[in-house]
């Protein structure tokens, strides 16, 4: 079993290139192999700052409600 991102194309689902490991297409988040490689973990880390940032933003909007 190949893992992410040199897996491309070794299912019937998946893509048959990965450009960019670090933003994998849609199929392949929901691929164990990528689960579990370090992009995923990367990718989960990158996502948690994103939603941490905009709530902080929307306190601070309602704040100044």
């Amino acid at each position: 079993m190949l893992e992410y991102p040199k897996c491309a194309g070794s299912d019937k689902d998946c893509p048959e290139e990965i450009t960019n490991p670090k933003q994998p297409p849609e199929p392949c988040r929901k691929c164990p192999q990528f689960m579990e490689s370090k992009y995923a973990k990367e990718l989960m880390v990158d996502e948690r700052i994103k939603r941490a940032k905009e709530l902080a933003e929307l306190f601070d909007n309602m704040k100044k409600n």
